[in-house]
């Protein structure tokens, strides 16, 4: 599927998503890493294998 503004891109020896230049996610490994709203940050602190 193409989708306009979003772009993915080899970073962080992992392959991440851009969404208008943004990184979103990515993937490195075993590990995802991605970008949360900070009003969000505090309800997935207490959630299994969840790190800041």
């Amino acid at each position: 599927m193409d989708l306009p503004d979003v772009e993915e891109k080899v970073m962080f020896s992992g392959l991440v998503f851009m969404v208008n230049r943004k990184m979103c996610i990515g993937v490195m490994k075993d590990k995802i890493m991605l970008r949360v709203n900070p009003e969000s940050l505090n309800s997935l602190l207490d959630k299994d294998g969840w790190n800041t």
